[in-house]
């Protein structure tokens, strides 16, 4: 079933909410619980407003410490008391940086740094994505937000994790995570010098991308459900407590 999402932000344009899928039990994503974003950092005192009256209690943060440094907003405590860092930042995007700024970016290059990135938040990051899901047992976490810059890579990885632990049909999966396609508003300053085609790849969420990551952890770990279980520590119980959490009865 398709979940009609808002931009209820419309300067901090990935700003979604998750609620409102329904899960391979008849059970539906709870709304004003758990929300997906880009940075704030061109947020209007409009949207401020907004997301202050959310109310929402935490925040974590995927974006890598030069990120940080670089990119900030003023008014960022303001948006929840608890602030986890838990910077992921892969080799591959090291590399992508360096092919943007000093390299000649091809749309081909650009795709296999892309899909090379996701496989390590599957496998390098296996520490940060842990402990963003060990939040969801306590309901005092929440409502609860993560972003990191632009709200769709290692963003999208975690929202995937968290509707494979809700038991989300795959289509739903990948339908939130192609979302960013028609809400996201760049405000990423490129080279001139890199053509339309190596913009468009690196900028996009691709069917492809994420399914490298999904395919890394089967091939690594046989199955999701074994590396959410085994690596991420997300048993039976927790798992029951997440969906306690997370999920309501359809009314």
């Amino acid at each position: 079933m398709k979940n009609n999402k808002k931009m209820i932000l419309p300067s901090v344009t990935n700003f979604r909410d998750l609620g409102g899928y329904i899960n391979k039990d008849g059970l539906k994503i709870k709304k004003n619980t758990i929300y997906r974003s880009n940075f704030f950092s061109e947020m209007s005192k409009e949207d401020q407003i907004k997301i202050e009256s959310l109310k929402i209690k935490t925040v974590i943060d995927f974006r890598g410490k030069k990120e940080i440094n670089f990119n900030k907003y003023k008014f960022y405590s303001s948006i929840a008391k608890n602030k986890y860092s838990k910077p992921i930042e892969t080799k591959a995007s090291v590399e992508l940086y360096d092919l943007f700024i000093k390299g000649k970016p091809t749309e081909k290059k650009v795709r296999n740094l892309m899909i090379e990135s996701y496989k390590e938040y599957a496998t390098g990051f296996i520490s940060n994505y842990k402990f963003f899901l060990n939040l969801l047992l306590e309901k005092n976490n929440l409502p609860l937000v993560f972003h990191c810059t632009a709200g769709k890579d290692r963003t999208g990885f975690a929202s995937a994790l968290i509707f494979f632990c809700l038991n989300i049909h795959y289509e739903n999966i990948m339908e939130d995570y192609l979302l960013t396609n028609k809400l996201w508003r760049t405000t990423l300053n490129l080279p001139n010098k890199a053509s339309k085609s190596s913009i468009k790849a690196m900028l996009k969420a691709d069917v492809d991308y994420l399914n490298s990551a999904l395919n890394e952890v089967h091939e690594k770990y046989k199955n999701i459900d074994n590396y959410i279980t085994t690596k991420l520590k997300i048993n039976k119980m927790k798992k029951e407590k997440i969906k306690s959490n997370l999920l309501e009865k359809i009314r």
